[in-house]
């Protein structure tokens, strides 16, 4: 069931219900979600990606893992994953997950070949290839 983002209430009902009583390393809120999703619409631009290939994108993320020492076992965390459609970003996935102390953050984004293109446009927008010597 796709949610889309706008959607605060059907968010947090959904995040709730995955999480139970987890907290500490867990998305609750609709709010946190949309900073994801700000977080990856900027990273995207600045990566070179035109907005009209920013369709078809998939985000997946969860928090980074406990620091405490006294963590010697894995924790509760929400892993969730977003896809952007030319209608905005929409909650696709949403589940218990578990992280292991001091492990990091994961915050992965999965682009189309068009925005790849665009990413190694970008790249290479000062530079060329030289071509090998054939003599």
């Amino acid at each position: 069931m796709k949610i889309n983002l706008k959607n605060s209430i059907k968010i947090n009902a959904a995040l709730d219900s995955v999480n139970g009583r987890s907290a500490s390393f867990c998305y609750t809120s609709a709010s946190e979600l949309r900073a994801l999703v700000a977080h990856a619409e900027s990273v995207l631009s600045q990566r070179g990606v035109f907005k009209r290939n920013f369709p078809g994108a998939v985000l997946s993320a969860r928090q980074a893992g406990p620091y405490a020492s006294r963590y010697k076992y894995p924790a509760n965390a929400t892993l969730v994953k977003m896809q952007r459609t030319s209608g905005g970003w929409f909650l696709t996935t949403a589940k218990m997950s578990s992280v292991l102390p001091c492990e990091k953050e994961v915050f992965h984004l999965a682009i189309t070949p068009n925005a790849g293109c665009d990413v190694a446009h970008h790249a290479m927008r000062e530079m060329s290839v030289l071509e090998p010597d054939t003599a």
